[in-house]
């Protein structure tokens, strides 16, 4: 039976500082751990604090990277991916010998080995043999029925940029399960050129979980400044989204509408602007929409925080024309 090098402490410690630093992207502990290996990172630090000499952890990180393919994807497939430092692993891994070892879990019958394949290549594996990655994951979803293996599937459909997926995605986007519903956002992306993607993000953006209505309006928002496809039911879904409770979500709508030049937007992009926190998605979005009736709180804003580059950009797009005097 395959085991981790380092003690329960060990990982414990990482889990720990994963739920407290980085809950909504909790991986994120074990990749800069073992990805990066940063001996001043939070990691390490926090792993020096538990008793761990650096010598140690840099062992330990050596002997998890050394460990068996088949061990890796053992401890990966008895382990929750959210926390996994086998996956990390075989996610950097640029190497053959995983990514043969991600395709033949491509077409495994169980869809935890099938949702581990997705993860895999989704990253590094996939990056660095691309055309075949991309082969596999297609493959998958055109029979695909599990929740959790669709949506390790969304996300890759996003990571590795596969076409034509609108249809999956929408289905995808119809889970009960809100974090599979979150997946089919991501996935999406700001894919505007497509009906059944915008008709999907659109009623993503209204979704109950705050996540999911971040990432749905991001797509839109997203979009619109990749490719201009502004369109009244983009802009009639970023409107409602403007004075959302979730920060966010209504600062990219704010951004979205003021792309789509809506002069809705100026109300409570005023607002924003006179608000003691300051988000630079507020200074995009008058730059953006660049309209003098912005002027006024941008001066105001100018003073209070002076020589701020974006805030003189802001400024100066929003600074009133003689036609507007």
């Amino acid at each position: 039976m395959a085991q981790y090098p380092f003690d329960q402490k060990f990982r414990d410690t990482i889990i720990s500082l994963c739920e407290a630093e980085n809950e909504e992207y909790p991986w994120i502990g074990w990749d800069n751990l073992i990805t990066y290996s940063d001996p001043n990172g939070e990691e390490f630090q926090a792993l020096i604090k538990a008793g761990y000499s650096s010598e140690t952890i840099q062992a330990q990180i050596k002997a998890v990277k050394e460990l068996p393919i088949s061990d890796l994807i053992e401890l990966a497939l008895q382990d929750d991916f959210d926390y996994c430092p086998a996956l990390e692993v075989l996610q950097a891994s640029k190497g053959r010998d995983v990514l043969e070892a991600a395709l033949k879990l491509t077409l495994s019958d169980v869809a935890l080995e099938r949702e581990l394949a997705a993860l895999v290549l989704m990253r590094e594996p996939g990056m660095t043999f691309k055309d075949e990655a991309v082969a596999a994951v297609k493959a998958m979803i055109a029979t695909e029925k599990d929740d959790s293996a669709s949506r390790a599937m969304a996300y890759a459909v996003r990571h590795l940029g596969i076409e034509n997926c609108s249809e999956f995605l929408a289905n995808v986007a119809q889970s009960l399960n809100a974090s599979t519903r979150s997946a089919a956002a991501y996935g999406l992306g700001g894919r505007l050129d497509d009906d059944l993607a915008v008709k999907t993000l659109i009623t993503l953006s209204q979704d109950s979980d705050d996540d999911i209505r971040n990432w749905a309006t991001f797509g839109l928002h997203n979009g619109l400044e990749q490719q201009p496809y502004i369109r009244d039911d983009i802009r009639e879904a970023l409107f409602a989204n403007i004075d959302d409770d979730h920060e966010e979500t209504r600062y990219e709508a704010l951004e979205g509408l003021a792309i789509c030049k809506d002069p809705r937007v100026l109300e409570p992009l005023i607002a924003a602007l006179e608000l003691d926190e300051l988000w630079n998605s507020a200074l995009y979005a008058a730059i953006a929409i660049a309209h003098s009736a912005l002027y006024p709180a941008l001066v105001k804003l100018n003073e209070r925080i002076p020589g701020d580059e974006l805030i003189e950009e802001a400024l100066q797009a929003c600074t009133p024309k003689p036609a507007d005097q």
